[in-house]
């Protein structure tokens, strides 16, 4: 299946939702425009102040500046709260369509699959989808719509401005992604095959241990498992997820570095 069968696929399960993604467009390319307007509006008023003729008035420019700085703050709100909507519906959708063909599956055609890359499916791949449907199909369409208000502004002022807003949007929207995809597509697909083979190795080393109904954790175990290169594996591991710990599950993290 090819990357836009994928894409197709996933943006196809908003399904009934699509009233809520439609509020989060609007509210984002709306939000966007009065975060361009706040700035803006900024300027006009200095200009205005210091006496600069053909402009609005001061007192208008700065009820105008407000308005724009209070609604990008509801309207952002709200696109955030409509995107996560969206997003964890779907994140739970999904995982109950994954339990479903695991049950349909299991156990004989899943001799094949190591259980670290069950874990990596269930667990991290599930959750990298709420960056999918949170941040990236609502945000592509309020970039197209932003962008196209603005280079509309920029040509009607000017058409050579409207012309360079095209260009700088067309190399900061598509280019330099396409660029960047390439060039970490190879390096993605080492560090996803390397997570799965160390959740798996992780997975069956606890299936298999002997101290696991009396010992607290690992670095306090008498046998020492693992050998030199999964010991560094998972030392590289707790050295990103150990202080994030204390943040997330700050009471299991205090009992993890107690030993109970």
């Amino acid at each position: 299946m090819t990357k836009p069968q994928i894409m197709g696929r996933l943006v196809r399960l908003v399904g009934p939702l699509w009233g809520v993604m439609a509020l989060a467009i609007a509210a984002g390319i709306a939000g966007h425009l009065a975060a361009i307007a706040v700035p803006t509006l900024g300027v006009v008023a200095a200009l205005s102040a210091a006496g600069v003729a053909g402009l609005p008035a001061y007192a208008g420019v700065v009820c105008a500046f407000a308005v724009a700085a209070v609604a990008r703050g509801i309207l952002h709100y709200l696109e955030q709260i409509a995107n996560h909507y969206i997003a964890f519906k779907l994140l739970a959708r999904i995982r109950h369509q994954v339990f479903a063909a695991l049950r349909r599956l299991a156990p004989a055609k899943l001799s094949g699959r190591g259980a670290g890359d069950l874990i990596s499916v269930i667990t991290g791949d599930i959750e990298l989808l709420e960056v999918f449907y949170a941040h990236t199909i609502s945000p592509i369409v309020i970039a197209l719509g932003v962008s196209v208000a603005v280079i509309a502004l920029e040509f009607a002022l000017h058409p050579v401005f409207g012309a360079i807003a095209a260009v700088a949007f067309a190399v900061v929207g598509i280019v330099a992604p396409v660029v960047a995809s390439r060039a970490s597509g190879a390096s993605g697909k080492s560090f996803r095959d390397e997570l799965g083979s160390l959740d798996a190795f992780a997975a069956r080393r606890t299936e298999l241990c002997p101290h696991m109904a009396t010992k607290t954790s690992c670095n306090r175990c008498a046998t020492h498992c693992y050998p030199p290169a999964r010991q560094e594996q998972i030392r590289a591991v707790m050295r990103y997820a150990g202080p994030r710990m204390l943040l997330h599950h700050p009471i299991a993290a205090i009992r993890h570095l107690l030993g109970r």
